[in-house]
């Protein structure tokens, strides 16, 4: 193939032709850099940014759709030997076209300009055209040169129409172009993730004219583009587009004239009245949005590191998700009623001056990781600011708030908001080791000391009533905090993925509440709610290497032992009903736990990171080992499972290198579900990498059973992962 290629190089057939404003696309009207929309197909044809692998066609200074003489539209010079091209003649006055092939033993074309692939090797697609022009009947032929190479089958997975994958034949494409049809079947649609993502060498992309979707689910989710990728072209009937990340030598796009979903001013993709895509490459310092633009997807200037400046209109609503993100921005002023949403502006490592528009929704770290971001603006009227849109910000030492009245005022540095009597945010990049909370603040706001490296200590007023989510999460030199006695709610992790108030202080040695808190209690530092049922914070850095939960407890909640540096074991005692989801996760000298016999309910990824926990017995109440309940536990060596256990869930033993030894207590397991070809194991099992290098220093204890149950204990636990190199030990009694 890659002879095939250089090949089609040399002879110019590949090297895509350079457009312009006015040239070489049919009917390329006149189109403004900034501040015009870029026409649509529904008037005159759109302008094409850079370049693109279409057909030789007429210029519209030629005559093409702008004056009556016809241009061939279709745009494939390479096809696939098993695939097609719809091609057409665009132009006014057109009575009648008869397609050829110069040599129909490489390619032949029906009455409808339907070209199919038969054989490797070159040839000629002409178009005999009968037209009217000034009232005479006139007759011309075009033609474009056409390259047939292997099947496209041999490069690409495909099924009903949808590109499913790349062979590792269509790994080595530099220049991929997907046609019309395959084998008689038109081709819809491909992944984003599945097509470049696994092509490390593409350069150019070609979507045929019936591709309806290049489907969004992929790059968007995470996914990097290929950095050699420096050209796409959209073909007419393309109305998804996946968003870009990573692609950062893209220089170009191009797009059918007569596509209603795109089209691409200043190289720019655009889709209706939202920005899609800034090719990463593009070596302008300065760009202008234009006026109409409301949107401006995710990953949209990914990677534009030549853009120092952008000029955004008054007008834009939304700014998505990493839509700047590790752009070269110096600085940035938002217009007031633009939505932010996460990391729109993260590892911008140049951003010194943000002017922040009035919204930001939710509490995502916005501007994460701008090391040198050092002033920010807050406009007069602001909503939902939190401390969490300036995650990682080590510069950021004060706020300012725009001049003239505002709800908003700074007070030695730190954002305060008046009709609330909230402490909005403290900048992370303040050295100051210790802090008192201003007289009358009621609240501290999501993320309000977040980050704040610096403070060991921090007085909190006896006016506080709330401390929202966050508060003083990654404080990692914060020793001791008080809990005045008005504080009535603290929002502590209700999900797995919340990460919680104290989150991150791992220096954290003593919480205490004032005994006259109605709704919180402490005991030698940890902090409970008032009845003392449940266990809410345990401190990272707490001395003592043992601790017994107190027998008023029945819950342990999520996260609250997390982290712990010092903590080696833990004793329930058989009043514990109930443990929430990462309760010990990532404890750093936990080794051994002690689970209470009336625990029903052990939650999902309790232990995992506990890399030093060496053996755990799982109480009889419980039915199910939850999900990546001991990932990461490299030091585990046994797990014993109650009795009663039907379930063991996803990744429950994921990466336990070191374990030698799992003990069913019973068989209610056998029931669990399992793949059908026990070589189809995946990641996602709960036995996936369990056991050690060799793994046949694994054994599984296992009751009584009988052979017909022997057989099935073996494909039920293959199935979900366990190695064939580890051992069933079977009880004879």
């Amino acid at each position: 193939m890659k002879k095939s290629i250089d090949y089609l190089k040399k002879k110019g057939w590949i090297a895509a032709v350079a457009f312009s404003l006015g040239a070489f696309w049919i009917g390329s009207g006149t189109a403004s850099m900034a501040e015009e929309r870029p026409m649509t197909s529904r008037g005159t044809a759109s302008v094409i940014g850079g370049e693109s692998g279409a057909s030789d066609v007429r210029t519209a200074a030629e005559g093409g759709i702008e004056g009556t003489r016809p241009a061939i539209a279709g745009h494939q010079k390479v096809l696939y030997r098993d695939s097609g091209d719809k091609i057409t003649v665009l132009g006014k006055g057109i009575q009648s076209v008869q397609y050829s092939s110069g040599n129909e033993n490489v390619a032949v074309v029906s009455d409808a300009g339907v070209v199919s692939g038969v054989d490797e090797g070159a040839t000629e697609i002409i178009a005999q055209i009968q037209y009217e022009e000034g009232g005479e009947t006139k007759r011309e032929q075009l033609s474009y040169k056409l390259k047939v190479i292997d099947d496209f089958t041999n490069y690409f997975d495909f099924y009903n129409g949808d590109v499913k994958n790349l062979t590792e034949k269509g790994k080595t494409l530099k220049e991929m172009y997907l046609p019309d049809y395959c084998n008689d079947i038109r081709v819809k649609s491909a992944q984003w993730e599945k097509i470049l993502c696994r092509n490390g060498v593409v350069e150019k992309v070609f979507l045929s004219d019936y591709m309806e979707l290049f489907f969004e689910d992929g790059i968007s989710n995470g996914s990097v583009a290929p950095k050699n990728l420096r050209h796409i072209s959209l073909g007419k009937d393309l109305r998804g587009f996946g968003a870009l990340n990573g692609a950062s030598s893209l220089e170009s796009f191009a797009v059918h004239p007569e596509n209603k979903s795109f089209t691409v001013s200043d190289q720019v993709l655009f889709r209706e009245d939202a920005l899609n895509c800034y090719p990463a490459a593009k070596k302008d310092a300065a760009y202008t949005v234009p006026s109409y633009v409301k949107e401006i997807y995710p990953y949209a200037f990914s990677g534009a590191k030549n853009l120092a400046k952008v000029s955004l209109p008054k007008g834009l609503e939304y700014i998505y998700q990493s839509a700047f993100e590790y752009a070269g921005l110096t600085e940035v002023a938002i217009p007031e009623r633009t939505h932010l949403s996460e990391n729109a502006f993260a590892g911008c490592g140049k951003l010194q001056k943000v002017l922040l528009p009035r919204t930001i929704y939710m509490c995502f770290p916005v501007f994460k990781d701008c090391p040198v971001l050092k002033t920010v603006i807050v406009p007069n009227k602001a909503d939902d600011l939190n401390g969490r849109c300036f995650e990682n910000c080590p510069s950021l030492i004060e706020f300012q708030v725009s001049p003239g009245a505002s709800d908003y005022q700074v007070e030695n540095g730190v954002l305060l908001r008046r009709s609330t009597r909230q402490l909005v945010a403290y900048p992370m990049g303040k050295k100051d080791a210790s802090y008192t909370v201003p007289k009358g603040i009621k609240s501290i706001g999501t993320g309000g000391f977040y980050g704040a490296a610096n403070l060991k200590k921090i007085t909190l007023d006896d006016a506080l009533l709330q401390i929202h989510a966050d508060g003083f999460a990654n404080c990692g030199a914060l020793e001791r905090i008080r809990i005045p006695r008005r504080v009535k709610h603290i929002d502590f992790p209700t999900f797995g993925n919340d990460i919680g108030v104290f989150w991150g202080c791992d220096s954290l040695r003593e919480i205490t509440v004032d005994s006259q808190n109605k709704y919180f209690s402490s005991s030698k530092g940890v902090m409970y709610d008032k009845p003392g049922k449940t266990l809410l914070v345990y401190p990272m850095a707490k001395r003592g290497k043992k601790f017994a939960v107190p027998k008023k407890v029945t819950t342990i909640s999520n996260r609250s032992i997390a982290y712990t540096r010092f903590l080696q074991k833990v004793v329930m005692g058989n009043h514990v009903k109930s443990v929430g989801q990462r309760a010990f996760i990532g404890g750093r000298s936990l080794k051994a736990v002690a689970l209470s016999a009336k625990l029903k309910k052990l939650d999902s990824r309790c232990f995992e990171g506990c890399k030093k926990l060496t053996k755990v017995v799982l109480p009889d109440r419980l039915v199910m080992v939850r999900r990546r309940l001991f990932a990461h536990c490299t030091g585990l060596r046994e797990v014993v499972l109650g009795k009663n256990v039907k379930t063991i869930d996803s990744q429950a033993f994921y990466d336990c290198k070191n374990l030698r030894k799992v003990v069913f207590k019973g068989k209610k397991w056998l029931g669990m579900s399992y793949l059908n070809k026990l070589s189809d194991v995946g990641s996602s099992c709960p036995f996936y990498l369990a056991g050690s290098k060799k793994y046949s220093r694994l054994t599984v204890q296992i009751p009584k059973c009988t052979k017909s149950q022997k057989k099935k204990c073996k494909k039920v636990l293959w199935g979900n992962g366990l190695h064939k190199k580890a051992k069933m030990k079977f009880a004879k009694k």
